[in-house]
């Protein structure tokens, strides 16, 4: 919990597996040789799949795959079912943890703003704006003199402070660090700093200082993932309160919870690219709360539901604001045509396959209906073909063996008692490699074969050419490295890049420079590479013109 929620949705099931990977070499559960099988997905190159639903490549990942004695559990099977849940950490449990030296730091996602969670507490525990004791600083504009004073008045008084986006305010950044641990100690014990920032585009983007990142509590504000995670997270934005604050309880209560689901859907369609929607919109939970406050007005105002008003609102201005596409445009308004209709408050409508309308129930009640009643996770839920998630969740997978093996360690002895060290392993692929390569094409011999130099020829001298230029950068580049693993040269960057290419099963950036595009590991780029060379070699033999 303390780490995962100041992490994005797409890195908590990376650190997951990570944890869990090393949890299970530690207690030897796992051999290192085992782990390194999965990450790498070594491939058998050159099979021809049996069926359709399988690509040749996941194919040759099978046959590989065929001759290991076992393949081991999931996450969820050796930690339990609490590490792959998705509910989001209620802000007030993360405020017990916060302190006058341990600010809370917000990392913004699009669309969201963190201030509501700060305000609602603020409320309960009686800090507001109206009595005094809330600052509320919005950095830029030279509002840096005015968040020093905000903090010296707070830290003496024991007010709350809000900093939003620091990340405008670069150069003062090193005095809000200093300033921060100055308050840390002798301050008033009430004495609270929130800050929130944007995320750095890239690692050399970064600007936020070690210090205030390493002594904050570090809060990611996204949707979290899969329909019973967003449905859950659209009712936390209410309580019982709000259910029954409308005359027409039942009404409002059906209605609320159909948008909740309403809202689930579009938020976690985005997962889906173009399938889900033709372009990324910002829906947020903001659009949730105006559209039941929308509700409870036209439900109080009316005799009768207006249905076709409630629709128009919702797909046309509250969500329908963020949608610049027709068609997207005309997707939402086909689910609120399904969703916000009569038979929905007499309980006989199927908001998706497998998953009616709930029943009249409390708060407490439709949070417990949504973990009975909710089917499991598909694009059924979504109103898609099943296979809409194929892309999805190849991307996710193959995001996350990469990105676990990069953060495996190179070191033998933590490894869990590997034997080969990551010098051997690379002197391995270099001696592969080289004994593999052919020969450079003579390009003098084959120039003199022909009397001719038609196109076709000509495009086969050009593809040799090209070809001799690849192959003699990787053999050059290769027996250099070797010679800097023998400790007969002093390794450089360049030698290095390479090393760590190699090793994570990549096409080192100084091949894919002089060769093809290719989107593939290096170990099947290599097996088409010699596809390539050899079909040249045959080509250039007799320069005959295939009739396929």
């Amino acid at each position: 919990m303390y780490t995962s929620r100041g992490l994005f949705e797409r890195d908590k099931l990376i650190f997951s597996s990570q944890m869990t990977f090393q949890i299970l070499l530690m207690n030897e559960e796992i051999m290192s040789s085992d782990l390194d099988f999965l990450l790498r997905f070594p491939l058998q190159p050159h099979v021809v799949s049996p069926v359709d639903f399988l690509s040749n490549s996941s194919w040759g990942g099978i046959c590989s795959l065929s001759a290991k004695d076992e393949f081991r559990a999931f996450i969820e099977e050796k930690l339990g079912a609490k590490y792959v849940e998705a509910r989001t950490v209620e802000f007030s449990k993360s405020f017990e943890e916060a302190s006058p030296s341990t600010p809370i730091f917000f990392i913004l996602s699009p669309g969201v703003n963190p201030l509501k969670d700060v305000e609602d507490l603020g409320k309960k525990l009686g800090v507001t704006l109206g009595n005094g004791n809330f600052h509320n600083v919005s950095l830029g504009q030279g509002q840096e003199v005015v968040a020093e004073q905000a903090m010296d008045t707070a830290a003496g008084q024991g007010h709350w402070v809000v900093l939003q986006n620091i990340h405008l305010v670069k150069k003062w950044l090193p005095a809000l660090e200093k300033k921060l641990e100055h308050y840390s100690q002798g301050s008033h014990p009430d004495y609270r700093v929130f800050m929130s920032a944007e995320p750095a585009a890239t690692p050399a983007a970064h600007i936020i200082p070690q210090g205030i990142l390493e002594s904050s509590i570090k809060i990611t504000n996204e949707p979290p993932t899969g329909m019973q995670a967003n449905l859950h997270k659209a009712l936390d934005n209410f309580n019982q309160e709000a259910l029954e604050m409308c005359s027409k309880e039942a009404e409002f209560k059906a209605i609320l919870f159909s948008l909740c689901y309403f809202h689930a859907v579009v938020a976690e369609r985005r997962k889906f690219g173009p399938q889900g929607w033709n372009k990324i919109y910002p829906f947020n939970v903001g659009d949730l709360n105006i559209s039941v406050s929308v509700l409870y007005n036209y439900l109080e105002a009316n005799s009768k539901v207006p249905w076709e008003d409630l629709r128009y609102l919702f797909g046309e201005i509250m969500y329908g604001g963020h949608i610049t596409d027709d068609w997207d445009r005309r997707l939402c308004i086909s689910y609120l045509e399904e969703l916000m209709q009569p038979e929905l408050v007499d309980g006989e409508l199927t908001l998706a396959p497998g998953f009616p309308a709930p029943p009249n129930t409390d708060y407490i009640g439709y949070h417990a209906y949504i973990d009975e009643m909710m089917p499991p996770e598909s694009p059924y839920l979504y109103g898609l073909h099943p296979n809409a998630e194929i892309g999805f969740l190849t991307t996710t997978s193959e995001n996350l063996f990469r990105t676990v093996f990069e953060m495996q360690p190179r070191d033998a002895g933590a490894s869990g008692g590997a034997t080969v060290t990551p010098e051997e392993k690379v002197k391995q692929i270099v001696d592969e490699i080289l004994e593999k390569l052919p020969d450079d094409f003579n390009m003098l011999e084959i120039m003199n074969k022909v009397e001719e130099r038609t196109p076709y020829v000509i495009v086969a001298f050009q593809e040799c050419e090209r070809m001799n230029y690849l192959t003699g950068e990787m053999k050059r580049s290769l027996k250099e490295l070797d010679l800097g693993l023998k400790g007969e040269l002093t390794i450089t960057g360049d030698m290095e890049e390479l090393q760590n290419a190699l090793f994570l099963d990549q096409v080192p950036r100084i091949w894919t420079q002089r060769a093809y595009p290719s989107l593939q590991g290096l170990s099947a780029w290599f097996a088409d590479l010699l596809l390539r060379l050899r079909e040249l070699e045959t080509w250039s033999t007799d320069f005959v013109i295939s009739t396929t």
